[in-house]
């Protein structure tokens, strides 16, 4: 559990290197194809949404119904 969450954490930053990286090139003429940026902010949407999924569940005890 915890290295799924060190691993989040790590991917975040880089992922928000290449989208940088990418924005950067994207108007020159050998720069990357628009669908490289997609997936890397989806891949950014992803990791913050598992991030925060985990640390909630992490976090919250399971609630019975009666409460």
């Amino acid at each position: 559990m915890q290295l799924g969450q060190d691993t989040l954490a790590f991917l975040q930053p880089w992922l928000l290197k290449r989208l940088l990286q990418f924005v950067g090139s994207y108007n020159s003429p050998d720069g990357e194809p628009a669908f490289h940026g997609y997936a890397i902010a989806i891949g950014m949407f992803c990791c913050a949404v598992t991030q925060t999924v985990r640390s909630l569940s992490a976090q919250t005890p399971y609630v019975s119904a009666r409460d």
